[in-house]
């Protein structure tokens, strides 16, 4: 494995000025400090097809980059050498969306009910003002 070249972006940042975070330059993508990019291998980033696998609970995706609009060309040009490999950890990405969803159920199916509500309510104070308003007129 080669190392990531800390050292060579840390002498750049202090030969040009800058001050600050020094994000660090890796030769590839198995030096990265992360547990998931033992589980690529050089033919999932090879290949033009898309790769699903499962780290614990979580997933990871790797898939050719496709820019622009869709067709031969563009698919073409852009599977050739870009690669995205992305991890969704699933207590981040899943739990959020299921509340939200629960939370757009519940209106959902209470909607007919509070309307039904809202119905008898008005009916019922039509009628107390008939029976009231005829008294006094």
């Amino acid at each position: 494995r080669r190392r990531p070249r800390r050292r060579a972006a840390a002498a750049a940042a202090a030969a040009s000025g800058l001050s600050g975070d020094v994000v660090a330059g890796y030769q590839s993508i198995w030096d990265l400090p992360e547990a998931w990019v033992l589980e690529l291998t050089p033919s999932m980033l090879h290949s033009q097809e898309r790769f699903e696998f499962w780290v614990g609970q979580s997933l990871g995706v790797v898939r050719p980059l496709s820019l622009g609009a869709r067709g031969p060309g563009f698919d073409f040009a852009s599977a050739e050498t870009l690669r995205v490999a992305v991890l969704a950890p699933r207590a981040e990405a899943v739990r959020p969306l299921l509340v939200q969803i629960c939370y757009a159920a519940m209106g959902v199916l209470a909607s007919p009910f509070v309307a039904g509500v809202f119905v008898c309510v008005g009916l019922i104070l039509t009628r107390i003002c008939r029976v009231v308003c005829k008294h006094v007129i």
